[in-house]
């Protein structure tokens, strides 16, 4: 939706766990609060797909498998998916030049008269994530699900917040201050750190951390150029 900066008035779904949380008699659904969060923020009339019939999203299901044979072949490498993304937008509008099959026009002139009999789009993003009270360990790192994430070593021992969605971990101080944003994990007992907040306060304050301890785990490539800045700035002997 926003790629188009329109908003279609009514949206066929099939009945997915994030959006029902129990499928009634008929069309009736019950919706989790986050789906109904979702469409009310951009005036949607959400419609569902009879549960157990997979023949009515048909067309859905063809047109995935056009996307995938034309664009998803060969199999590609993603290291980007934001950058992926933009990519693959750019590929749907290049195929959008071409005569629809069977009503003699452009699929972008097509898509484009639809476009204009959609909703305007709301300003304001609607954010989906989550929230959720941690606690830093005594080095600032967080664990959430199996993973641990860095903060800053002020937050050491302190409570913190989550902000979570499906690719990004966001630490917050208290105050709901941004403090750090990590890339999501998803495998087990993993790690993401940021050096910025610990480099800081071990040049500016080395007595307040235990500096034996970060600088074992600190890149390799990164321990040479640390020791000779707190040489220079401390005048005090290497502790590597």
């Amino acid at each position: 939706m926003k790629h188009m900066n329109k908003v279609p008035f009514r949206m066929v779904f099939d009945n997915l766990s994030a959006a029902v949380a129990h499928i009634g008699s008929g069309k009736d659904r019950i919706l989790t609060e986050g789906f109904k969060r979702f469409v009310e923020h951009y005036g949607i009339e959400p419609v569902f797909c009879n549960a157990s019939a997979g023949w009515e999203k048909g067309n859905v299901e063809n047109k995935v498998g056009y996307e995938r044979r034309n664009m998803f072949v060969p199999v590609p490498t993603i290291l980007d998916f934001d950058q992926f993304n933009r990519k693959l937008l750019k590929c749907c509008e290049r195929d959008m030049q071409r005569e629809h099959y069977r009503k003699g026009h452009l699929i972008a002139d097509l898509f484009e008269a639809d476009r204009q009999a959609m909703l305007p789009m709301n300003p304001i993003d609607f954010k989906v994530s989550r929230f959720q009270a941690a606690k830093a360990d005594k080095y600032g790192k967080v664990m959430f699900e199996t993973n641990l994430y860095s903060s800053s070593p002020k937050l050491a021992q302190e409570h913190v917040y989550l902000e979570i969605t499906s690719d990004s971990v966001t630490i917050m101080d208290i105050k709901y201050n941004p403090v750090v944003t990590h890339c999501r994990l998803y495998e087990k007992d993993g790690e993401s750190m940021d050096w910025l907040p610990y480099i800081s306060l071990m040049l500016n304050a080395p007595m307040q951390l235990n500096i034996q301890a970060f600088i074992r785990n600190y890149p390799r490539y990164g321990r040479t150029t640390w020791q000779s800045c707190h040489q220079r700035r401390r005048g005090k002997p290497s502790l590597l």
